[in-house]
C-alpha cells in the first residue's frame, strides 16, 4: 500500500512539473541571439487579434535582424510599434528589428510588440502560444509563450504596466477583418 501511495505522489508531482511548465515562457537561442521572457496577452472577448512581448539579446559581434514572425495560432503575425498620436494610441508595422552587437531590445506593452491577426481562437490565460521568428540570414527560431490575463504584468520585474487600447481609440481594425491581408494603418 505504501508503494502505491508513493507512486501516486511521484506521479502527481511529475504531472505538476510537466504540465505546469506550459505556463512559463520557453527561452530560445539561435547563434548569438537569445529570446527570453516571452508572453502573450489574453484576448479581449472574441477578438481576432492579440499581442505578445519578449526580450531579444544579441550576444555577438555582428548585427542581427528579425524580419518577421509566424504562428500556427493566427493567420499572420507582424512586428508592430505603438505610438501616441495626440490622444490616440496607434499601431504601426515595423519592417524589421535591428539588434546591434551586444544590444537588448524589449518588446513590451505600450511599445514594440508582436501583433497576432486573424486568431484561430481567442488567446486564453493558461494557453501556450508557439511563435517562429525569422532572421534576415534565413534562419528561424521557435519559442513558446504563455498567455497571461488582461491587466496582468510581465512578471519580469520591469515595473512596466499593461497598455490597453480603448475600443475605437486605435487604428488597427483587424477585429472587423474578413480574412484578406489588408490592414488599416495610417
Amino acid at each position: 500500500m505504501k508503494h502505491v501511495q508513493k507512486w501516486c505522489a511521484v506521479a502527481a508531482a511529475t504531472a505538476l512539473v510537466v504540465f505546469g511548465l506550459a505556463a512559463y515562457a520557453q527561452d530560445a537561442k539561435i547563434g548569438d541571439l537569445t529570446i527570453s521572457g516571452g508572453w502573450a496577452r489574453e484576448s479581449i472577448g472574441p477578438a481576432r487579434t492579440a499581442a505578445a512581448y519578449l526580450e531579444l539579446h544579441n550576444h555577438g559581434s555582428d548585427p542581427i535582424s528579425i524580419t518577421g514572425a509566424a504562428s500556427p495560432t493566427a493567420r499572420s503575425v507582424a512586428l508592430h510599434q505603438t505610438i501616441k498620436d495626440g490622444d490616440v494610441m496607434r499601431m504601426r508595422p515595423v519592417t524589421a528589428l535591428e539588434l546591434a552587437p551586444g544590444e537588448r531590445i524589449a518588446l513590451e506593452p505600450g511599445g514594440r510588440h508582436l501583433m497576432f491577426m486573424g486568431l484561430k481562437e481567442p488567446f486564453r490565460e493558461g494557453m501556450s502560444i508557439d511563435v517562429t521568428l525569422f532572421l534576415s540570414d534565413g534562419r528561424a527560431v521557435q519559442v513558446a509563450m504563455p498567455v497571461r490575463p488582461i491587466g496582468g504584468h510581465d512578471h519580469q520585474g520591469s515595473g512596466h504596466t499593461e497598455h490597453r487600447h480603448e475600443e475605437g481609440h486605435h487604428d488597427h481594425e483587424d477585429d472587423a477583418h474578413d480574412g484578406d491581408d489588408k490592414h488599416h494603418h495610417e
